[in-house]
This record gives C-alpha cells, structure tokens and sequence, in this order.
C-alpha cells in the first residue's frame, strides 16, 4: 500500500525500475506528498513534499535529476523535484492556471505541456505549448497545433517522435476531438490519422512497432 490514498496523479518510471508518484487529490494528507515504489522490496516510502498541493497536474524528468511539475486544477504553480537530495524548489508561475496537461517530450527533446484547461468546464485551454526554459528561468511558447483538446493522450513511436491522440473540446456535453498528431524530435508538428470516434478519459498504447491500439 502507498503511504497517502490518492487519485488524479502523475508517475515516473525511473531508470532502476522504482516508480515515482506527485501528489493527487487524497482525503488523508497526500496532495502535497511524492512517494517512492522500491520494485526489490515491495514497498512505498516519501521522498519529498510538493509546494503545492496538486491534482490533475503534470511531471516530466527535466534531467536525470530533476523533475518538472507542472499546474494542477486551480494551480499556476511550477516546481522542481531534485531526486537525489528529495527537496523541491518553485520556479516562474505559469501564465494562468492549468489542469490536465500532457508533457510532450519527443525523443528527449525536454518536456512541453500541453492539453490543458484554466479552470472547469468550458474554460480557456491554448492551441500551444509551453516550455520551461531553465537558463532564463521562464516559459515560452513551443509547439502549435490545430486544435486544443483538453487531457489528450501520447503514445511514443519506433522512431523516437510522439503521437498525441484525441481529447475533450467541451463539456456539457462533452465534445470530443477525433484529430491526432505526430511531434517529431526537433519540434515539427504534423496532422496524424483520425479516429473514427472522438475521446476523453481514453488510453492509448503501442500495439507493435506499427499499430498503436485506442481504448
């Protein structure tokens, strides 16, 4: 069992095979707690709290040390985790609040989040996405794309480039896009296949090296 019940949580696989879990919406204290999955002794330890309480929110490795974390519902804030000395520090706030993100980091190329809302239904979301530029300590604009999903999903491919998949436009009802693209390693952003039916809440996988399965 983890220390904290929690739900609407990001996790990261580490190279050793240990899995690193950020928050999430819990009841008994772990919205602000990051977590430790040791795969050779079968069990949960915490390796750190978050500045900010978080849910819906986004992580993506900013190096081999560090993790990037990113909004939440409600939440503007950005902060770094540094996995060997377990502590956090924020950086530059986000232009607004953002939930649901996805980080699309083709290849290596460094996290940019996308998919994102401002708020509840019907908020703002953003055609484009933003990157955290560590060497000037603020976000840029990155990636453009054509449509503006909320919570997409990303399968990466044999060649490195990532696939982004679908998403909700709206809510009450919901809308959803049945649009796909692929980001390539140096940035590119191209139109993939449609879906025949539009998603939200949906997973994506690779179903071999050239079919990925839509569920």
């Amino acid at each position: 069992d983890m220390t904290s019940a929690r739900c609407e949580f990001p996790t990261l696989v580490l190279p050793d095979g240990d899995i690193l879990v950020f928050g999430g919406h819990s009841d008994n204290g772990g919205d602000s707690v990051i977590e430790r999955f040791d795969v050779d002794t079968y069990t949960w330890s915490v390796v750190g709290i978050m500045q900010s309480s978080r849910r819906q929110h986004c992580a993506d490795f900013l190096s081999s040390d560090e993790v990037l974390i990113f909004g939440g519902y409600g939440n503007s804030t950005a902060e770094i985790y540094t996995i060997s000395t377990r502590q956090t520090a924020p950086i530059a706030e986000l232009p607004g609040p953002a939930n649901s993100a996805v980080s699309i980091n083709p290849d290596g190329r460094g996290p940019s989040f996308w998919g994102y809302r401002s708020g509840g239904e019907g908020s703002d979301r953003p055609y484009e996405s933003i990157r955290y530029d560590k060497s000037v300590k603020s976000w840029t604009k990155d990636l453009v794309f054509d449509d503006k999903p909320v919570a997409p999903k990303l399968v990466t491919l044999a060649d490195g480039s990532v696939s982004v998949i679908s998403g909700a436009l709206a809510e009450s009802p919901f809308v959803t896009s049945k649009r796909t693209w692929v980001v390539s390693p140096f940035g590119n952003v191209a139109r993939g296949p449609s879906l025949l039916e539009g998603r939200q809440w949906h997973v994506v996988g690779t179903w071999d090296n050239e079919r990925i399965i839509v569920v």
